[in-house]
Formats: C-alpha cells, structure tokens, sequence
C-alpha cells in the first residue's frame, strides 16, 4: 500500500513535543473597524489576540496554530507565531479580502483591487494563483476536500471554482454582493448573499437552496467539530451561529466581523502531489522517558486508516542483522481531550490479538500487507478522526534495546480530504549501531518533488515544555539517498548552506542542534542522528513537509 506521513506533532500530556493545539471551538474574529483579534471559546468568552492592525479582513490558521491577518487598510498580511512574535509575511498587496490556507500550509489571498489570487509558501515565497481582474473583485475564499478553491466575486454575483491547476470555472451565479464562504466536511458551499439578506447553501453539484433568511452576513466559518455556520451579521454587530438545519442562536456581540477562522483548519491537499508517505525510525529503547515516542497528526476533514507497528525480534534477521533487538515491544496510542487529559485510545502487546478484545486481529493486520513477522512484536490498525496522536514504543517487563517503530497510512493514493501531516521521533540516542536512524519516502514515484526540513534536537529537550534529563548535548543529522550515498549533513544548523530558507517557525532553539532544508525527488531516502563526537542522550528527529516546488 501507498504510505505518507509528515511530523512534529505530538501531545503535551505524552510526548511534549509542541505547544498544545488549538481546538475547533476557538474561534478567531477579526474587527475590521477595531483593527483588533479576538478569540472565542466555545461558550463565547473572548479573549485579545492582537490590537493595532488597519482593517483586518481575513485570518487563517496553520496546522502549527500561527495566525495569518490580512489588513485592508495598508495591503499587509501579518503573521503571528505561537510563541507571541509578529512579523509581516507579506506586504504590497492591493486590498487584501480574504485568506485560505491549504494542507500544505500554502496561504492564498483574494486581492481585492488587482482581482487576482496570490499564493504564498509557508515561507513566503509569492505567486500568481490567479491572475489579475480574472475575478471581478474577489472577496471569500474556500478550499474542499479535492483541493479547489471557491471565490466569491463581489462585482458579478457569482462564486468562481479554481481547480489546483489555476483553471477557473463559474460555479454558481445570480447572487448579489456574495461575499462570506464556507465549505462543510461534504462540501456543501454556504455564501454569505449580503444584499439579498440571506445565507445560501449550494450542494457539490450546484443545486442552491436558502439556508438562512433575514441575515445581513458578512464573513462566515464553519465549525467542523459540530457542524455549526459562524456568520458575521453585521447589521446588528453581533456573531450568530446556525445548526445544521439552519436555525439560528446568538453568540456573541462583535462590532463589524471582517473575517473568521476556527483553528487549526481543516486542511486539504491536492491530489497526485508529491509528499511524505511514510517514516520509521529505528533506535535504542530503554525505560521511563527513554522509551521510543512518536507524535503524528491527522488533518484534514475526513477519518484516517492507519497501522501503527512496533518491531523487535525480526531486526535480528537479515536482511537486518541488528545487534541487541528488543524482544518483546509493547505499543500504546495516545491522544488528549480539549482540557488536555491524556486518553489511550488503543494499546498492543502480540499484533494477533486485539488488546481490547481479546479476540484475533490478524486477518486484518495481514490484509494491510505489512503484519510483522514476529508473534511477538505489536501493530495497532485504527481509523483516527483527525487531531493529534502519540505511539509510545516500549518493552514488556522494561525490556530494552533496537526496535522500530513505524506509521503507515492505509490509502491507496494520496488523499485529497485528509493526510497524516508530521511525525516526529523522540529516544535514545546512542553510538554505533544504536544510533537514532529515520527512514522516509518522498511519493509517488512519478509525480515531483517536496521541499522538507529535518531536524535533529537535543538540547531544546532540556528545556520547558520538555524537562528532559540527559538531552543530547550536540545533536548531528545525516541525509542518505535510496543507494546510502550522503546527500547533506549538518552539525550546527545555522551553518548550513540552506539555513536561511528555515520558516522561523521550524528554526531549532539552540545553535548546536540540526537542521536540513531541500529539496527531495521522489523516492526512499534516511537521515541518521547521532552525537557529536560520540556523546550520547535523548534526542528528536522531526520532517516537516513545507510544499510541492
């Protein structure tokens, strides 16, 4: 089967690798005449996110929860890390309506006074979507679950439909003065139709129904989790939300909505493009927080099918041949509620039998191709709704030694409603054979390539969130293609030749850790951490997919 998969996830009641996710009740509001951000939970209790911008009229979140505003009022988008640090992402833009973002972190802009939709790379890098006045001034943007962006254009009443290769189609006409959009997890488009004071809602095949009436809305979003509409109405300067069958309830007084956005998104990918399809790392596990710990996220609007494997005595056999395996690796899945509990979603000890049930599991574990060889080793096959995940790898009794813990996803081709979007692992590093080794598989075979950056962390380990005794203290990645030839290293990750292309977001914290931006083809590649001459500790190896070039 077709595997992918991307990293840096992880809870902090488990792994602690990141800040703690947003959830999908937190709803950002951008005041267009305030020029302030607020944030409201799901009982409506607001909180400031930033003051001081001209005009905001579009906010985005990425799968990180950085915060994107664009500014109408000085043709800005301002861009706000988790961390607090505000930096403009790009400037010169010529009435900046609305932003969207895609699975790739990729942020679009509907440039009101050129008519034209500009992309921009996670790290900025501009380009034209959409040319110029080729949508009479757009003003909402919209992704479904094929990657297709859907326009509002305010000038002609109709919503425009751009497929991933920039082909432009009319999806609906005869609205007047269209100007929020949001798409559900089945892609029903619902359009604010201002001057008609109503919400429509318009089926995939096109076929339009009213969903809201009397409703002068401005901006809306829809919110995933309970699969509820946000409408700005701004004729009264409050913020309303419709169930599914459109019956409307209060929520909150806000002066003028210029844009809203639930985070993280619910991201979407285009089809056939060359990402990360799967990771495994193989490394020395021991006891307590030296135990192998992988964090991985779904995102996206649809459920995942996974296998999770956990592998010890078949590493003895060739082709292999690894010293000191782990006997007997024990597997348990993790993930945490909105208040950040820790929840066990599953756990396995011999991949035959299902933990919970006690019954038989490997007629479904085989038909996945990819059983392991061993009774004793440990898989775990779940559908995963999207969100956060942790597999911690450990041994039965507290065994220790090498073992390789791997998440595969089960599609058959990329999916276009959701992926597995990072994958981070963190143990023991050690020297010789029982260095920390990752495995990745850059796909399909016949389509592009991906820029990526790896990681290589230790020190930061040391630090809060993480508290880890016994860090790494000077972390080194190597980079090896499919034939085992060195394709890059790096030591300390400011020397290296692409250090400058690094997004901030993703820059290691110390200057003794690694890092590696490029470019990658498709096809197997390994990047082996170890310490710096010799030394050893507890490490993190991270790939981050950024874009398809």
């Amino acid at each position: 089967p077709v595997m992918k998969t991307i990293i840096i996830a992880a809870l902090s009641a488990v792994a602690m690798m990141i800040p703690s996710q947003a959830i999908y009740a937190d709803l950002y509001a951008a005041g267009e005449f305030t020029g302030e951000i607020n944030v409201f939970d799901s009982a409506g209790n607001a909180t400031t996110f930033a003051t001081g911008l001209s005009t905001p009229t579009g906010v985005v979140l990425d799968a990180a929860n950085n915060v994107y505003v664009a500014s109408n009022g000085d043709g800005t988008i301002t861009k706000f890390t988790t961390t607090g640090e505000e930096s403009v992402f790009a400037s010169a833009l010529s009435g900046p309506q609305a932003l969207a973002i895609d699975g790739r972190g990729n942020i679009y802009e509907a440039d009101g006074g050129s008519g034209a939709i500009f992309k921009f790379t996670p790290d900025g890098a501009q380009s034209t979507f959409a040319p110029p006045l080729s949508i009479p001034i757009p003003i909402g943007l919209a992704f479904d679950s094929a990657g297709n962006l859907f326009v509002t254009a305010h000038a002609d009443g109709t919503v425009r439909e751009i497929a991933p290769d920039g082909t432009i189609t009319t999806f609906i006409s005869g609205l007047n003065n269209p100007i929020g959009i949001a798409i559900d997890g089945s892609d029903n488009v619902f359009v604010a139709d201002n001057f008609n004071d109503r919400i429509v809602k318009i089926t995939p095949a096109g076929v339009l129904s009213v969903f809201a009436s009397n409703i002068r809305a401005g901006a809306l979003a829809f919110d995933t989790q309970d699969n509820e509409v946000y409408a700005g109405d701004n004729s009264d300067n409050s913020i309303v939300l419709f169930d599914s069958t459109g019956t409307e309830s209060a929520f909150v007084s806000f002066d003028h909505v210029g844009g809203l956005a639930f985070g993280p998104p619910p991201g979407t990918v285009s089809p056939a493009s060359a990402t990360l399809r799967n990771i495994s790392t193989r490394l020395e596990v021991l006891t307590g927080n030296n135990v192998g710990i992988v964090g991985f996220i779904v995102q996206g609007n649809a459920a995942k099918k996974v296998i999770i494997r956990g592998l010890g005595p078949s590493l003895a056999d060739p082709p292999f041949n690894v010293p000191g395996v782990l006997a007997n690796p024990t597997l348990s899945l993790h993930t945490s509620d909105d208040q950040g509990n820790d929840i066990v979603v599953a756990t396995n000890d011999n991949w035959k039998i299902n933990d919970a049930t006690g019954q038989s599991e490997q007629a479904e574990i085989e038909a996945t191709n990819l059983a392991p060889s061993n009774d004793l080793e440990s898989a775990i096959v779940m559908t995963l709704d999207p969100g956060a995940y942790t597999a911690i790898l450990s041994g039965k009794d507290n065994g220790t030694g090498n073992a390789l813990v791997e998440v595969y996803d089960l599609d058959e081709a990329v999916s276009s409603s959701s992926f597995l979007a990072n994958i981070s692992t963190r143990g023991f590093v050690d020297t010789g054979d029982m260095v920390m080794i990752g495995g990745v598989i850059i796909g399909p075979d016949t389509d592009g390539s991906a820029t990526v950056v790896l990681r290589a962390l230790g020190p930061t380990l040391s630090n809060p969130p993480f508290n880890i005794t016994g860090a790494l203290n000077d972390p080194v990645i190597e980079l090896h293609d499919g034939n085992g030839d060195t394709i890059a290293q790096n030591d300390d990750w400011q020397q290296d030749s692409e250090s400058d292309q690094i997004p901030e977001s993703l820059q290691p914290g110390d200057a003794k850790e690694s890092a590696l931006h490029r470019t990658l083809a498709p096809g197997a590649y390994t990047a082996i951490v170890s310490g710096s001459n010799g030394t050893t500790g507890v490490g993190l190896v991270e790939v981050y997919y950024l874009s398809t070039p």
